[in-house]
């Protein structure tokens, strides 16, 4: 009785159940982007530093050095068709677009120009992980990540994790956010593997490798310059490689 009580209030008074609905909506959607945030905001990369004995390497490191090392001939015809459209689209929008307008407009393409998914790997978007480091429970919501996984649980997280952040208005530390995960991947797959990450500012891009507890974030790549985009391509494309190579061995 009471459900039908409900439901014929809602038949007689639908323009005002249908605000509430959205009301409700709004509310459970911005829950959702909190919970988020909170869960980014956690950890500094000074507080990670010194609650993981962090060494952060400024220069001169072969792992990252090798990575990075990419020859611009590698890139077809086709390929460098299409990454001269979306560099153009960069070009012309990257001052006003947010963090999402940049993922699908930009980002997402140029992964896909790659396609992490092959044999058991998959690639996830914003998708929990978390793992316990030195006694310390860690959680992060990683917004890419290639790894082996069933349908959206991460069983081992392979290399690489994507941050994108808009270049306006940005409060959050995204270097802090490649490295938690980089700290739990390297906790759960027990291979002495370094771990390959990327954030993304705007039209910068910077690259970083996690080694332990050693780690080095590259010079930023300008997107919106050609040779610019043609080698973060290539770069994304050995991170590939790179996991083809390891699941072999």
């Amino acid at each position: 009785m009471i459900f039908y009580k409900k439901t014929y209030f809602c038949r007689k008074n639908y323009s005002f159940c249908e605000k509430i609905k959205v009301i409700l909506e709004i509310q459970l959607s911005d829950k959702m982007a909190k919970d988020k945030k909170e869960i980014k905001s956690t950890w500094t990369t000074g507080s990670l530093k010194i609650a993981f004995g962090l060494k952060e390497i400024l220069e001169n490191y072969p792992l990252l050095d090798k990575w990075i090392a990419v020859e611009i001939d590698e890139i077809s015809v086709a390929e460098r068709e299409r990454l001269e459209v979306l560099r153009l689209r960069l070009l012309k929008n990257f001052r006003s677009w947010n963090e999402e307008t940049l993922k699908m407009k930009f980002i997402s393409p140029i992964l896909e120009l790659i396609d992490y998914d092959f044999e058991d790997f998959q690639t996830l978007f914003d998708t929990e992980i978390k793992g316990t480091v030195d006694g310390i429970d860690l959680k992060v919501i990683t917004d890419f990540t290639v790894a082996r996984a069933i349908d959206d649980v991460i069983q081992t997280p392979y290399f690489y994790f994507h941050e994108y952040k808009r270049k306006k208005n940005n409060t959050d530390d995204p270097i802090a956010q490649v490295l938690i995960p980089s700290l739990i991947a390297t906790e759960l797959n027990h291979d002495n593997q370094p771990i390959y990450g990327c954030h993304v500012i705007g039209e910068m891009w910077y690259f970083m490798l996690v080694n332990g507890r050693e780690y080095a974030v590259a010079k930023g790549i300008d997107a919106t310059d050609k040779k610019g985009l043609e080698r973060i391509f290539l770069i994304l494309k050995k991170v590939r490689t790179i996991i083809e190579n390891f699941s072999k061995k």
